[in-house]
């Protein structure tokens, strides 16, 4: 059986304003508009995820809202705060426990990047210098799994099938 997982940075977030959390940062209006990019995008990947794991910041709540007008099909949602504060071990952990279908995480830096840095052992050659370059607001990492169960998950498990970013999209400055 193949298992994909999708790994979705959060869109472009405000600075923080006097006395705000960082956890409470919205996004800025290129933010949003990254996020409905993707959202068009994520609407065309087969398969589709139908379950969304997200942190449960405020930047990452409007980057599920923006691409959740392009996803028409049947899923569930969990946000959690551990996507907010765990690192790639404590995403594997959370990964591992997660239903067994294909998976949307929606989560931030630098989690996102060293979590499919060390879960892609393999890779089309592009996808696999993109991410090592940098892994900007909005990116999406697209890796697939031999396996039956997350349960299995292992580092160095996955093949990185693709790596995208909204200026890849339409050309715009958009990330």
């Amino acid at each position: 059986m193949m298992l994909h997982l999708y790994l979705l940075r959060h869109a472009k977030s405000s600075l923080a304003t006097p006395g705000q959390r960082d956890f409470d940062r919205p996004l800025n209006e290129r933010g949003q508009g990254a996020a409905q990019v993707m959202g068009q995008y994520l609407s065309r990947c087969t398969p589709r995820p139908s379950h969304i794991l997200c942190s449960s910041s405020r930047r990452t709540r409007e980057t599920l809202a923006g691409i959740l007008h392009h996803l028409f099909h049947d899923l569930t949602i969990s946000l959690s705060r551990k996507l907010y504060d765990g690192d790639a071990q404590a995403l594997i952990g959370i990964i591992r426990q997660a239903p067994h279908c294909d998976l949307l995480i929606i989560g931030h830096n630098p989690a996102m990047e060293a979590l499919a840095t060390l879960l892609a052992r393999d890779g089309a050659p592009e996808p696999l210098e993109k991410l090592a370059e940098k892994y900007p607001t909005c990116a999406l990492a697209s890796l697939r799994f031999d396996l039956s169960t997350w349960q299995d998950l292992a580092e160095h498990s996955g093949y990185l099938a693709d790596f995208t970013v909204p200026q890849d999209l339409n050309g715009d400055k958009v990330a």
